[in-house]
């Protein structure tokens, strides 16, 4: 038997490094090594006491994906990427508060959260991805959002991709507060996900709002029952949270995965400029930018016509777009993901 912890982190430890935080950590010493177990990831005994007896076992670090890592560390922790494992060998009781100590403080040196693996909690408790919302009203950028899916070619359970993907990438987007219509009366705390999907199930004609967690704004998804040939789901970021790399990359997995799972025929991610943040979403100001909607009240009048931050391009558009794309075109089984801020499609398409 073992007591278990795993220690999900942003930030990389080399063997010394780790063996130097041992011996900084009060009333702790390793015991030997340390033995690398393979590249970077090593294998370290740690002894407490005076006497040195065996408190527990470190290995680490090693490299995660994103799709790796538990729902519970993500919606504490941003940019993880390694995963350090921390357990107690044998029947050494009194030697897991030591390990429940040595792993927290690991993860804090490290950006991440520790799971413990009998009992599921999160240590931190409070989100490491908490951004402070602006004193409202405040002027700024936003990065909205669109999926545009053939209504023919629509999946079931939308709304469930929805909520795992963004439940496993960017869990801002998740609707804390949704409905039909202002002031809306839904609430993911207390309706829980079938709450979510029971409304876009009984209003099927109707569009399904949703307001996420600062920085994501207001979105919604298109009811199935629409009459259009083409549904739309959408949401707002304030640009101002995507100055650092994890926040970008965690919106950017959630851009490309729900491009595929709702088997979108185009989307896009572009700036807009001079908006207003009030209370829980982006209001326009009399200078605010406004997107060319390749979508008009579900008709579908084309792709783009000038350079966006991020596209995708659905299989019917990928062998027609490739010649004119400049910039990062990243190919998918289910269509092209491209960024870039030059494009020569907008030439093309005139």
């Amino acid at each position: 038997m073992s007591y278990d912890l795993a220690i999900y982190v942003a930030e990389e430890l080399s063997p010394a490094e780790l063996a130097e935080l041992v011996r900084v950590s009060p009333g702790l010493e390793r015991l030997d090594g340390p033995a690398t177990l393979g590249g970077e990831s090593v294998h370290l005994r740690v002894g407490q006491g005076a006497r040195r007896t065996y408190g527990f076992t470190v290995e680490g670090p090693i490299a995660v994906e994103p799709q790796d890592v538990p729902e519970e560390i993500t919606a504490v922790a941003l940019g993880i990427k390694y995963l350090f494992q921390v357990f107690v060998e044998g029947t050494a009781d009194a030697s897991v508060p030591h390990a429940i100590r040595f792993a927290r403080r690991l993860s804090k040196q490290l950006s991440g959260a520790v799971l413990d693996l009998q009992t599921g909690e999160v240590w931190p408790k409070k989100s490491l991805r908490t951004r402070p919302s602006p004193v409202s009203p405040v002027k700024t950028d936003i990065v909205e959002i669109c999926w545009y899916i053939d209504a023919d070619k629509r999946p079931q359970g939308l709304a469930e991709r929805f909520l795992r993907l963004a439940r496993r990438n960017l869990p801002e987007a998740l609707p804390r507060q949704f409905g039909v219509r202002e002031p809306f009366q839904g609430r993911l705390d207390r309706d829980g996900d079938q709450g979510f999907v029971d409304m876009c199930e009984a209003a099927p004609g109707d569009t399904n709002f949703m307001v996420g967690t600062y920085p994501v704004g207001l979105g919604y998804i298109d009811g199935a029952g629409r009459k259009r040939p083409m549904s739309m789901v959408s949401m707002t970021v304030d640009r101002a949270a995507l100055t650092t790399e994890p926040w970008r990359q965690a919106l950017r997995r959630l851009f490309i995965e729900f491009s595929i799972e709702s088997r979108s025929a185009f989307a896009r991610a572009e700036v807009l400029r001079n908006y207003v943040w009030k209370s829980r979403w982006f209001n326009s100001s009399k200078e605010s930018e406004s997107a060319i909607d390749p979508c008009y009240i579900g008709q579908w009048t084309g792709l783009s016509t000038y350079p966006q931050w991020w596209t995708w391009y659905g299989p019917d558009y990928v062998e027609l777009v490739t010649p004119y794309l400049h910039g990062q075109a990243e190919v998918h089984p289910d269509g092209l993901f491209h960024s870039g801020q030059t494009s020569r499609w907008a030439v093309m398409s005139s």
